[in-house]
């Protein structure tokens, strides 16, 4: 699931690197990636796209993005999406593109597994009788109390392992320049175990980019519950903009990528 998400943004980053005029190609009929029925993709498009190639939503979300009707959306059929999104529907990237290696903003880290273990005491004893060994003791990671697996999450359903973003929204809506803004958003994890969670503040019409993460400390324990983060100061020109925000556990597993609407005055 690691690698499958890092491919997928490493493929987003590429496409979305500056490049020089396209050329038209009336041949190219179909718009992969456009959802609506328009002539142009959008972002929330491709966010819709990215999270059918993570299994998190059914091909049925947006049949256009799975080009040649496998039931699957992949990273040759996200590149054309992003390219439909910066150079319009119908036409053909310029080649040779210039290759220009992402960095990744942010790394998934795999948590070093916990090793236990075993200190065995033999105790000493006047007669040839072997005595049985005392048995071994383990390092158990701090717990606490078992979370039932029946919990409703506010995201709907249950809680699970894998964590649940929802309801992500920009208080006040809108905003004034250089004026804080927060974000609410819901969340739910069963073992409390979030490591990072990635913003990009964007305007609606640009072409997509890497989020900033950041580190968390986890806490180990339930997460199901709304929240509100920030301050953030509104430093970007007026207009419309998107707020796009996933969260990722110890595990490697990621929310789904949630994008909420807002204005700067």
């Amino acid at each position: 699931m690691i690698l499958a998400a890092a491919q997928l943004l490493a493929a987003v980053a590429l496409a979305s690197t500056p490049t020089p005029s396209a050329t038209p190609n009336a041949t190219l009929a179909a718009c992969i990636g456009n959802c609506d029925g328009s002539s142009t993709v959008t972002v929330t498009e491709l966010i819709r796209g990215v999270n059918i190639a993570l299994g998190q939503l059914p091909v049925e979300a947006c049949p256009r993005f799975d080009s040649n009707t496998d039931g699957a959306v992949t990273i040759d059929e996200l590149v054309r999406a992003v390219n439909n999104a910066l150079y319009g529907c119908g036409v053909i990237p310029p080649t040779p593109r210039p290759s220009k290696t992402p960095t990744p903003t942010a790394t998934a880290t795999e948590t070093p597994t916990r090793t236990r273990t075993a200190t065995v005491t033999r105790t000493p004893v006047a007669t040839p009788t072997p005595t049985p060994s005392a048995p071994p003791t383990s390092t158990r990671t701090p717990t606490h109390t078992a979370t039932p697996s029946t919990v409703t999450s506010v995201c709907g359903g249950t809680v699970t392992s894998a964590p649940k973003l929802c309801d992500v929204e920009v208080i006040p809506d809108p905003v004034r320049f250089q004026d804080f803004f927060h974000l609410r958003y819901c969340l739910s994890d069963r073992e409390g175990d979030i490591v990072s969670a990635c913003l990009v503040i964007q305007p609606v019409t640009a072409p997509p980019i890497l989020p900033t993460c950041r580190s968390l400390q986890p806490g180990f324990d339930l997460i199901n519950d709304c929240f509100e983060g920030g301050p953030i100061r509104a430093t970007n020109p007026a207009g419309e903009y998107e707020a796009i925000l996933y969260v990722e556990d110890a595990r490697g597993q990621r929310s789904t990528v949630e994008a909420a609407l807002f204005y700067i005055q």
